[in-house]
């Protein structure tokens, strides 16, 4: 079983990345500039060239204001994994606030 998404999964992910920055009304460039990346990055995201590392589409999540389930498949079994996953992060969060 491979780790990598496959082509569907992979698409929906690029569509939903372009999705949420339109709905956030900015540009490549204003969300690259964000959360820490180039602009190429983002149109590489967005046509499904490559895939995001999590800690970045964190950060387009966070800015665009979109949960993290938003962006895979509505599967109802993948959104509660999501979901998991999602109060799993927060929890990191919090932790790695606590040591720095």
């Amino acid at each position: 079983m491979s780790d990598l998404p496959d082509r569907l999964d992979l698409q929906i992910l690029a569509e939903r990345i372009r999705i949420a920055r339109k709905e956030s009304v900015l540009s490549q460039i204003e969300l690259a500039q964000n959360i820490g990346v180039s602009d190429k990055a983002i149109s590489s995201y967005e046509v499904g060239r490559a895939i995001p590392p999590l800690d970045i589409l964190k950060k387009i999540s966070i800015i665009t204001g979109k949960q993290m389930s938003f962006f895979f498949d509505e599967d109802p079994n993948n959104r509660v994994v999501l979901q998991k996953v999602d109060k799993m992060i927060e929890e990191l969060n919090s932790i790695k606030k606590i040591f720095n």
